[in-house]
Parts: structure tokens; sequence; C-alpha cells
């Protein structure tokens, strides 16, 4: 990937709109579609597609900060869609009579001791409705943009992982949930310890996207900056850790991204080292 390219995209977002040169936009817009018709058309009337020049370097970046490439997306469609059917067929929690309902008409996999259990306990249930009937939505949207530029398609695959996997990990909580056994916990020190639940799952989720939005800022920063690099490699480390601490899983390709960038990903490698520094 280009990273000259991602560079003038970024500047072009970042600056003013009284002082973005559209000429130069529309030029970018060219180099990542190798659309000519779009381009001559922007060209011929700059300020017409300011907005539109605006969306497409929009939607480019978001993938290129990711270090996603078009292939790379298709992957992730192969992964993440099938889970995402599977689900939704099996209904795992909530299911619907109607297809356009907005409220669970029959409930599946709740616990027969849901009326007892805390009120953060609870929660998880009722936030993962919601949660499904989003996941709904979105696995929807991109059924009907299957024929679509990757590009278009990447923003709303990423949000579908993101909610499949926050919704897996609350029903994983609230499956588990035993008063008499404490949530395991491995000993980092990102935040505070936490033991609830409910604010089990938002760490899950907050380390889950610290991941994802870090990638491309340590990327950037391993040959460019060695102290930043170091501190946030730290803090990226710490969220990684967490997550394998207590259960949770990541997907292989995001697992292989974390070691090329210096995440310490193997067990038996960090079992080894702390074995040597006794």
């Amino acid at each position: 990937m280009d990273q000259k390219l991602t560079d003038s995209i970024q500047q072009y977002l970042d600056s003013a709109p009284a002082d973005r040169n559209l000429v130069e936009g529309a030029t970018i817009v060219l180099k990542l579609t190798h659309n000519r018709i779009l381009f001559q058309n922007m060209i011929r009337k700059p300020e017409a597609f300011a907005d539109k020049i605006l969306y497409e370097l929009t939607k480019y970046q978001r993938m290129r900060l990711d270090k996603q490439t078009a292939d790379g997306v298709i992957k992730l469609d192969a992964l993440v869609t099938p889970a995402v059917q599977q689900l939704l067929n099996e209904a795992l929690v909530i299911d619907s009579d109607d297809d356009v309902s907005t409220e669970a008409k029959v409930a599946k996999g709740k616990r027969a001791d849901h009326d007892s259990l805390p009120a953060n306990v609870q929660a998880l249930w009722d936030n993962s409705k919601s949660i499904y009937f989003k996941i709904k939505e979105l696995y929807n949207q991109l059924k009907a943009m299957e024929n679509a530029p990757a590009c278009d398609r990447y923003e709303f695959l990423k949000q579908l992982k993101e909610l499949d996997e926050t919704y897996r990990d609350n029903f994983r909580l609230y499956d588990g949930y035993d008063a008499n056994i404490p949530q395991p916990y491995d000993g980092e020190d990102f935040e505070d310890v936490v033991t609830d639940p409910a604010e089990v799952a938002k760490k899950v989720s907050a380390a889950r996207k610290y991941l994802s939005v870090n990638k491309a800022k340590l990327a950037g920063l391993k040959d460019s900056d060695a102290a930043a690099y170091a501190t946030l490699l730290a803090k990226v480390q710490e969220r990684f850790d967490y997550l394998v601490g207590i259960g949770n899983s990541i997907d292989a390709t995001q697992i292989a991204e974390l070691t090329v960038l210096g995440v310490k990903t193997s067990p038996e490698l960090e079992n080894h080292e702390d074995q040597a520094a006794e």
C-alpha cells in the first residue's frame, strides 16, 4: 500500500474546505478508482463534485488507515458474513415472527433464573436485543450491496464484525454468570479491576476497539518514532493480553497483523520468557 498516497488523502481530508484543491482531490480519486469518466466529470465542474470527492476519499481512507486492501475486505467478508448468517438462522437469543418487527416475540436462550439475576446481568440480555436487530439490519444491507465495490462494503462489514463480537461476548458473560464465582481477570492494569459482568462486557468491547483503532497508528510509529512506538505497543499488548486472559477469541488475521507489529501473541513464547526472567 502506497503510504504517500495515504498521506495525500489524509492531508486533503484534514484541510479546511476552502483550502482544498478540488482538481488535486479528483486526481487522487482517479488513482484510487481508475474511473476516468468520473474523473473527467469532476474536473469539468469541480465545485459541483466537491462532496463526491470528499465522500470517495473518506471511504477509501477508512480502509487504508486500517491497512485493508480489497482482497482483505473480501477475506473479512468471507469470515464475518457466514458467521452472522448462522447466528441469525439459529436465532441464538431472539426470534421474530415478522421480519420488520422491532420487538422480539420469541425469546430463546434466556436463563430460567433470569428474573433473579442482578440487574446488570439482566442488562446484558436486554442490551443484546438491540444489538441483534442492528446486526440483522447491517446483514440485510450488505446483502443488498452484494455487487458493490469492497470500499463501499468495508465500513458496514467492520461494524458488523464488531457488533457480532460484542453480542457473543455479552452472552458468554450472561450464560456464564455465577454469583459464587468471581469473573476471571488476568492482572493487567490498563483500567481498574472489573468483576461486574456488564462492566466486563464494556471493557472487552473497549479493548477490541483499541486494538482495531491503533493498529495503523502503531505501524506508522514503528519506523519513525521508537519511543512513541514502545509506549503504544505496551498499551496494545495490555489489551491483547486482557482479551486472551479472559478467554475471548481473536481472529487469526488480526493476530497475524499484531504479531508483525511486535505484539507477543504466542503463549508459549511468553511462558518461555517468563521462565527465563525467573
